[in-house]
């Protein structure tokens, strides 16, 4: 794997397990009650 291809899967902030739980949560919170990076 190049750093490139690397860089290209990369989030900025979230890695994808934590977006795949926010996402999730979002099911069953008011997305108002979630982290300031949720909403």
């Amino acid at each position: 794997m190049t750093v490139q291809e690397l860089a290209d899967q990369l989030f900025p902030y979230l890695t994808m397990v934590e977006g795949l739980k926010l996402a999730a949560q979002t099911f069953n919170k008011d997305v108002k009650q979630l982290s300031c990076c949720a909403g």
